[in-house]
């Protein structure tokens, strides 16, 4: 990721060509005029990561482009029925992530450590499309746009979590919640660790 972000440094003219990770920096880049550009931090978290904690230093929105319209309940190159979400809230967002197992290839667009990242700080967030720049135009101009928003439910709403009309139109079909599976304890002989021993650090045990 960091390679690839140097190249994107040095692809835009504007860019500020040194790949940084001090997200304190961010603000010192744009303020001399200069589009700053993050690789990856840690190891195991992707660069959704990077991208809330760079929102959680400016102050800013969480943009995620990629290749779906929004957070869907399901995968939608699987499930010709899956739904997308116009809002979610931070809750139900952790929910998904942690139903479908926070692994590469899940079927939410973002990573349990971004969506953790984003509650905490409360940090206003959009899933759009990346391959329709018209409707991210139209996002950033404050017309309406096909995404999912994630917000906190305002006070007095239950819940922020509203389908797509377009997508839940004429369907009746109520879409049930995963159940989290119990983790099974697995013993280990001996102290000695092999390769396959290695766990990737869990998003809530460390200090963003």
């Amino acid at each position: 990721t960091r390679v690839n972000a140097l190249l994107i440094a040095h692809a835009l003219p504007a860019a500020h060509k040194q790949v940084l990770d001090d997200f304190s920096r961010a603000r010192e880049i744009i303020d001399s005029g200069k589009i700053p550009v993050f690789g990856g931090h840690i190891p195991f978290f992707t660069t959704d990561s990077v991208g809330a904690l760079i929102a959680e230093a400016l102050g800013g929105t969480f943009v995620n482009l990629t290749n779906v319209d929004g957070i869907y309940d399901s995968n939608p190159s699987v499930n010709s029925e899956a739904r997308r979400f116009d809002e979610i809230s931070y809750a139900k967002l952790v929910e998904l992530i942690m139903s479908s197992g926070s692994t590469p290839g899940q079927n939410v667009v973002l990573d349990l450590a971004c969506c953790l990242i984003l509650q905490r700080s409360k940090i206003p967030a959009v899933v759009l499309s990346g391959n329709d720049m018209s409707n991210f135009s139209s996002y950033i101009n404050g017309y309406t746009f096909t995404g999912t928003v994630i917000r906190e439910p305002m006070f007095g709403e239950e819940t922020a979590d509203s389908y797509a009309p377009e997508a839940s139109a004429g369907s009746d079909t109520e879409i049930t919640p995963a159940k989290k599976k119990k983790r099974k304890s697995v013993k280990r002989k001996g102290n000695r660790k092999g390769k396959d021993d290695y766990s990737p650090p869990n998003p809530y045990q460390i200090d963003f």
